[in-house]
This record gives structure tokens, C-alpha cells and sequence, in this order.
């Protein structure tokens, strides 16, 4: 049951990733059942300006650390709470896709030829 007399707003960090590799971060909230509302303001996380054109990004299990791949198959596992790198391969071929299945912790990385 939603009641909007004791509601306390929801906020959420969100990641707002460009196709230059840029990565943003911003907040959202729930006002209302109906109403959502932004911050105006993006800070550019200059931990992730790799000029890297992102293919796939996921996060683990348990939310503390994102994957990712860029087109060009430089593969990368981060924290999530500092960003720093905990680790990395550059594999150096066209990336079709990643795959996650977090419930076995297996990447399935798809190359072109």
C-alpha cells in the first residue's frame, strides 16, 4: 500500500554511460507513485573516461563490483564503490557481447573471427 502522507521519497544513484565512454552519475527519487523526478546536475566519473566505446556492463552479484567490455574487447572488473580496478585484459579483437551469469560468476565473452 502506498500512502503519500508518510511517504519518504526513494533515491537512486544512476550510471549514465555514453557511447565515447564517458560515465556519469546522477540521482533520482520517487516523489510520488507517479512522479520521478532528476538531478540537472551529471558529475563526469573521470575514473571511467577510458575513450573506450562500451559494449556490455554489468554488475556482480552482490552489487559490489561492475563488468565490462568495450568494442574493442578490453575487459574490466571494478569496485564499485571507488571504481579502482581489480582487474583487466585487453583481449584486443571486435566484441560482439559479454555474457554474466552471476549465479555461477561465468563470463561468456563472443568475438568476431
Amino acid at each position: 500500500m502506498y500512502s503519500q502522507q508518510h511517504a519518504v521519497p526513494k533515491r537512486w544513484k544512476v550510471l549514465i554511460g555514453t557511447i565515447s565512454g564517458n560515465i556519469y552519475e546522477s540521482t533520482f527519487w520517487q516523489e510520488t507513485k507517479s512522479k520521478v523526478s532528476f538531478e540537472d546536475n551529471y558529475d563526469l566519473l573521470d575514473i571511467y573516461h577510458d575513450h573506450e566505446v562500451p559494449k556490455s556492463f554489468f554488475f556482480s552479484k552482490t552489487d559490489t563490483e561492475v563488468y565490462e567490455i568495450t568494442s574493442h574487447g578490453y575487459f574490466c572488473c571494478r569496485h564499485l564503490s571507488d571504481s579502482s580496478v581489480i582487474f583487466e585484459q585487453n583481449f584486443n579483437k571486435e566484441t560482439v557481447d559479454l555474457i554474466y551469469s552471476p549465479n555461477n560468476n561465468l563470463f561468456f565473452i563472443v568475438f568476431t573471427n
